[in-house]
Formats: structure tokens, C-alpha cells, sequence
């Protein structure tokens, strides 16, 4: 576990006041107001403990036949995880579906099947998925060790427990 410069900000929000202010924002900007609320600073970023902060559980599901499902009960978010699923999916998986509950998209499903991309486009999974890559692997963070630290490719993705290739494509969108 390495840490990363920076204090965790002792107040934090209920989660449903901090969902309504950041369903007006951005998925960068409410990622980064949720890493500034719930982060420890410590990486690679935890996102059970930070789904778990904001009030939102997390369920490992056998049988699941998507990656992932964030649902509403009696107003309690959760979200189901397919447990089969590998490590770096399922951490993908969680963010990418409190993304959707912090950016009110409702109840939603990740169907491990289906390809997003520019032919295929949905703005709520482009979203989520933003938000997600921003969880997962925060911009003041990957600058940090990309370029104070000089890390490589491979520390970086070791670092932030992501594939190569996910931290590749956050490297390009960063300009870094």
C-alpha cells in the first residue's frame, strides 16, 4: 500500500446530500469531490470502503450473470458484484456502478458482454466509466507518480492495481 501526499478531509457528507450536489457535476468532477470526501489517500484506491463510506453497500454475488448492479432497496443503495469476475474487473465494476447512483442514472446493470465504445454509445456507461477511471485512478495521483516519480508504465498500472492497457488509455486522456 503506498501512500499519496494529501490528508483525508475528516467532515464528511451524508451520502444523499453528497449525491444530490453531484448529480449537477461532471463524472471527473463528482469523482474528485468523492475522492476528496471519502479517500484515504492510500493506493490503489480502496472502492468497498469508499462505497461503504458514502452508505452504500457492496454484495459479492454468486450467480450474477453481469459484472456488476447497482439497485435500490427501500432506499438503501447497493451494489452486487460478480465475484468470478478478475480483481481489476471487480474494482472497475464497483465504481463504475457508484457512478451511476452518484450521477442518478438509477438503478443499472453492466452487462459483461456488451462493448462500449464510439460506434456503440451509451452517455450514462461512457459516464460511469469515466467515473470509474477517475476512482480508480485519480488525475493528481497518476501525475504525481508519472512524473515526480518518473514510474513507468508497468509500475503505474502495478501501482493503481489496473491493467496496463486501462492505465495506457488514462495516461493518453491525462496528456500525459
Amino acid at each position: 500500500v503506498l501512500g499519496f501526499p494529501g490528508t483525508l478531509n475528516a467532515t464528511r457528507l451524508h451520502y444523499n446530500e453528497c449525491v444530490r450536489e453531484m448529480r449537477a457535476m461532471t463524472p471527473y468532477e463528482a469523482a474528485r469531490k468523492i475522492l476528496e470526501e471519502h479517500w484515504d489517500k492510500t493506493l490503489p484506491v480502496n472502492p468497498v470502503a469508499i462505497a461503504n463510506s458514502m452508505g452504500v453497500k457492496v454484495f459479492f454475488s454468486s450467480g450474477l450473470d453481469v459484472s456488476g448492479k447497482f439497485v435500490e432497496h427501500s432506499g438503501q443503495p447497493a451494489i452486487y458484484v460478480n465475484p468470478d469476475e478478475s480483481l481489476s474487473r471487480k474494482r472497475f465494476t464497483i465504481f463504475h456502478e457508484l457512478g451511476h447512483y452518484v450521477m442518478g442514472h438509477g438503478a443499472r446493470a453492466r452487462d459483461k458482454y456488451r462493448v462500449y465504445n464510439k460506434y456503440n454509445f451509451i452517455p450514462e456507461e461512457c459516464d460511469a466509466n469515466n467515473f470509474a477511471a477517475e476512482m480508480l485512478m485519480p488525475r493528481d495521483a497518476v501525475e504525481f507518480y508519472a512524473n515526480e516519480k518518473g514510474y513507468s508504465l508497468s509500475q503505474l498500472a502495478n501501482v493503481f492495481a489496473v491493467s496496463e492497457k486501462a492505465m495506457a488509455i488514462r495516461l493518453e486522456r491525462l496528456g500525459i
